[in-house]
């Protein structure tokens, strides 16, 4: 049976209680608090079925749909002991640890779904239909034989094909290649015009989707009445929901087979806390380096016996130890079994890492996607700097990254360097 999670009931730190590292009774022998609670969490049993998905986005089942917690007051100083009388003053401090928000989410929006927006682009715009536009030519590309995915330029009434896809599917480019060639930056997806006066539009100045709030007044230039129309097509948010419905996660080859789940030291996953791919393939890679690995990895249990700090959650070498522990220990990389299946294992979540690297960084503290090599580079500044107290910086594991660089001016004629 799980052992959960130790909250202290004086300064909220989290440890677990259970063998071999016993965090929680470290952290009170280290603080002197010795009142916490212990938070277990049972899965629900459920019959009903996964509700069906109808827009594209990533939302987070809340634990209490999916556990019910039990919990209970221990006391460190009494060898760990269940208290059974507590007073009320304690229970109100419970109380409030259990409805706190998690650290994991903050005061960000863990939930994602596509948000379209509108843009200046729109707004007065000039518009001109070509002298050789004909609305009998709105079912057919201009410049080839598709007769799908059509986009007209809303400028001037051009008809082109939409994006060639990755796997030979879609358009020519033709909507893209007018763009490019005059400049025209807004276009509408035709098939996708409902009555509502809603459609697929987009902006190439933008390279994004955009709400158009000016829709039926452009297109009665060209003399399409939106009252008239009907969707024909998938707009392009349920082609994206259509793709991820069919997309096998259960991860295979190109041949089509499944692939096996594996488990143990440096095969543990990390997961997602909403756009963040970048740490995780990050860290992965900077965890598979022998110098990163045996700086943090051997030594976590001493670190944190040792460690000044008494906040785990503030200390970046406490954090690190953390997540090389978890990554190569081998515990948390654990084939489960569920209703008599074998599943993939659950991973690590690196929410304290990320508020830690990124408590000072704007954009890394966001939930915005963002680009791997930058957070690298501003990953070894941290580093750097919490290493360098120690033994003046001797253990610096990014000193693996280190170049020196030599520059020489040589003369083309006579080949003498300078």
């Amino acid at each position: 049976m799980a052992a959960g999670i130790d909250v202290c009931l004086s300064c909220f730190n989290g440890g677990c209680p259970g063998t071999p590292n016993n965090h929680a009774h470290q952290h009170a022998m280290k603080s002197g608090h010795h009142l916490t609670v212990n938070i277990r969490r049972v899965r629900k049993e459920s019959d009903e079925r996964p509700a069906k998905l109808t827009k594209l986005e990533i939302v987070e089942e809340p634990e209490n749909d999916q556990y019910e917690f039990e919990t209970f007051v221990r006391c460190w100083g009494c060898s760990g002991a269940r208290v059974d009388n507590v007073p009320e003053d304690v229970q109100r401090v419970v109380h409030a640890v259990l409805h706190a928000v998690e650290a994991s989410k903050g005061s960000e929006i863990k939930a994602w779904a596509e948000e379209v927006t509108a843009c200046s682009h729109f707004d007065g715009l000039t518009q001109a239909p070509a002298a050789d536009f004909s609305s009998e030519a709105l079912h057919q590309c201009s410049m080839c034989d598709k007769r799908d995915n059509l986009w007209m330029c809303l400028s001037c009434g051009h008809v082109g094909c939409g994006r060639k896809q990755y796997d030979g599917s879609g358009g020519n480019n033709h909507a893209i290649a007018h763009f490019e060639q005059t400049g025209h930056r807004v276009s509408v997806k035709l098939g996708t015009i409902t009555p509502e006066g809603t459609a697929d539009a987009y902006c190439y100045a933008c390279d994004d989707n955009k709400l158009n709030p000016h829709l039926a007044q452009h297109l009665q230039v060209f003399g399409i009445n939106v009252a008239a129309q009907q969707k024909t097509e998938k707009s392009i948010a349920e082609l994206q929901l259509e793709h991820n419905l069919k997309f096998d996660f259960s991860m295979t080859t190109a041949d089509g087979t499944q692939l096996q789940p594996v488990a143990g030291p440096g095969l543990t996953g990390l997961r997602n806390l909403g756009n963040s791919c970048y740490l995780a393939s990050v860290m992965q890679c900077v965890f598979g380096i022998d110098r990163f690995r045996d700086r943090y990895f051997p030594s976590a249990a001493d670190h944190f016996l040792t460690c000044s700090q008494l906040h785990p959650a503030k200390c970046m070498l406490c954090q690190l130890h953390k997540l090389a522990n978890g990554l190569w220990s081998g515990r948390y990389a654990v084939l489960e079994t569920e209703n008599g299946e074998t599943c993939h294992q659950r991973g690590i979540s690196p929410a304290h890492f990320k508020a830690m690297v990124a408590r000072d960084h704007p954009e890394f503290a966001s939930m915005r996607q963002q680009d791997a090599f930058e957070f690298l580079q501003h990953l070894n500044k941290q580093i750097d700097i919490a290493e360098r107290p120690v033994e003046g910086g001797a253990l610096n594991p990014t000193s693996v990254f280190d170049f020196t660089t030599e520059e020489r001016l040589q003369c083309t004629k006579c080949s003498r360097v300078r």
